[in-house]
């Protein structure tokens, strides 16, 4: 077995914060309807209940041996785990983490990520499957990133952009980075 290291110490860290205008939304990894133990649930619903999501150990170390890979070449601005919350709180985390720079995105996240079966909307969006990243890239990195992720065996989704002062993910949510991020902090 490979080690997980980068091929090269020079790299610069990676955080969680979109960038730029135009970067490239991408999700990595797979959708499943999972809300059991999840915030969501938890939240909104006053239960803690449910199976937990499942974790897949092969996919995960075919995520984490994609992140490096392409993370040692430089193709990402950017990188969040997606559990705590799912995806609508992973991307809106993204827009807000560098509390000196907020910057929106707009995104429609696919209902069906390399399954057969429509997810439901709540599932979609708060649900925490595991072995799931929200990166962004530069446009002219995207060719690349998506090549790796098949190499790697990982799904990989363009979900969206980053860019104005908006969050969008479909046609659920639209609203100003600056009040979720009061309400946030």
């Amino acid at each position: 077995h490979r080690p997980l290291e980068p091929r090269t110490s020079n790299l610069e860290p990676l955080t969680a914060s979109f960038k730029d205008e135009g970067d490239a939304v991408i999700l990595f990894g797979e959708t499943r309807e999972e809300l059991g133990g999840s915030e969501y649930l938890a939240r909104i619903h006053g239960r803690k209940a449910g199976k937990p999501p499942r974790v897949d150990l092969s996919r995960e170390r075919a995520l984490q041996q994609l992140m490096v890979a392409a993370a040692a070449e430089g193709l990402l601005a950017s990188a969040h785990d997606c559990s705590e919350g799912g995806l609508a709180v992973t991307v809106a985390e993204s827009c807000m983490m560098d509390g000196e720079r907020l910057i929106g995105a707009t995104v429609s996240p696919p209902s069906t990520v390399h399954s057969p079966q429509k997810i439901r909307t709540d599932a979609l969006l708060f649900g925490e499957s595991a072995g799931r990243i929200i990166v962004s890239c530069r446009r002219h990195h995207l060719e690349r990133l998506e090549f790796l992720a098949k190499r790697h065996g990982v799904p990989a989704a363009v979900i969206g952009r980053v860019g104005g002062k908006h969050l969008v993910i479909g046609s659920w949510i639209d609203a100003p980075v600056d009040e979720l991020n009061a309400a946030w902090r």
